[in-house]
């Protein structure tokens, strides 16, 4: 009989392992691709967060500002006076603070649920700007941002006050001012006491800008449209417009007034009949009276007389039937073997037309 080796069984894994590794293998190959998935979400979801849209609009905007361009997408800021005006307001920004180096920061978020942003250039605020969701969603079904209102920011510092007289026209920035701008109206000069009834003397009317970037372009003009000097007080540094007189009248009085004032001066002095100028004055007036009734018998004694600086100026019509003008010059008399006597004369007469005519009904000495 023939002895038979035995032999040993083959090595079988068992089922269960197999089954558990098969599972172990999938459930590693589903956690794999779950996590490159997941991670894949991760990044819709990062790449979708404000912040970068932040970083977008700031980059393109605020990094390194064109005030020009920013300032025309925007309006003038509410605490700037609107008589601004946008070239202006981007020469202010750019003289402040294109030198500064710019930054931002997430602020307080808009009413209407927006993210807004504070940009400072240096420590200054220059602008706010906010993001709003975009209609597009990411990939994975996020909110995205874009670019909502951007807001400029500058603090005013100048302000301006301007008197004119009535009826004149005031511009500030070639803006022409309106009854909001009056602080002051009906301010009195010395002509209103002495106006016949029913006619009005010159006022001034006072107006006040604040909220200027830089110091205004002013300009008054009178009824005709002749530009108004303006005088600066150095004190207050309100600007006051003189009063534009009327060149016509100079021309067509100037002789006139001058003849009839010399004539006076020369009257009180003993060189002239009152005849040579009263019939200029109106007869109806106190003045008439007083000026008849002048006291001559105390004069210096003299040879004889001249006059020297004659000028006639400051003609201004209060309306058809009034008007005024201003005479200087200084009156010498001149005796032999001693030295001139001079007198200043500078008077105001106010005329009127009586009868077709103007005459004098009042004369103020200045």
């Amino acid at each position: 009989m023939m002895n038979r080796k035995k032999t040993k069984p083959a090595f079988r894994i068992p089922v269960f392992y197999i089954c558990l590794v098969v599972f172990v293998a999938l459930v590693l190959v589903a956690m794999a691709c779950g996590l490159a998935y997941l991670r894949v979400i991760l990044t819709d979801y990062e790449a979708s967060q404000p912040k970068y849209a932040a970083e977008e609009v700031f980059a393109e905007y605020f990094a390194e500002p064109d005030f020009a361009a920013l300032v025309e997408m925007c309006e003038l800021p509410e605490n700037v006076s609107p008589l601004e005006t946008k070239v202006g307001f981007a020469a202010e920004l750019t003289e402040r603070y294109a030198s500064l180096p710019t930054s931002y920061a997430a602020t307080t978020a808009g009413a209407d649920g927006s993210l807004r942003y504070l940009v400072k250039a240096g420590e200054q605020k220059i602008a706010v700007f906010s993001l709003t969701v975009a209609e597009e969603k990411s990939e994975f079904g996020f909110d995205l941002y874009e670019k909502g209102e951007i807001s400029l920011y500058i603090r005013p510092e100048e302000s301006v006050t301007i008197s004119a007289p009535a009826g004149n026209a005031v511009y500030v920035n070639g803006t022409l001012l309106d009854e909001h701008y009056i602080i002051e109206d009906g301010i009195k000069t010395d002509s209103c006491a002495h106006m016949p009834e029913g006619v009005e003397g010159i006022t001034y009317t006072t107006y006040a800008v604040d909220s200027l970037l830089r110091v205004p372009t002013v300009e008054v003009k009178a009824p005709d449209g002749t530009a108004a000097p303006l005088a600066e007080d150095p004190e207050t540094g309100v600007l006051t417009a003189e009063i534009v007189y009327d060149e016509a009248l100079a021309d067509q009085y100037s002789e006139k007034m001058i003849t009839v004032a010399q004539n006076y001066a020369a009257f009180v002095m003993r060189d002239a009949w009152f005849s040579s100028f009263s019939g200029y004055f109106d007869q109806t007036t106190d003045l008439y009276q007083t000026i008849r009734q002048v006291p001559t018998s105390f004069v210096w004694a003299h040879d004889g007389f001249s006059f020297e600086d004659v000028s006639a100026t400051e003609f201004y019509a209060y309306d058809e039937n009034t008007f005024s003008c201003r005479i200087r010059f200084v009156h010498l008399l001149h005796r032999n073997g001693r030295e001139d006597y001079t007198e200043q004369f500078d008077v105001t007469f106010y005329l009127r037309r009586v009868n077709g005519e103007f005459l004098i009904y009042d004369m103020v000495n200045n």
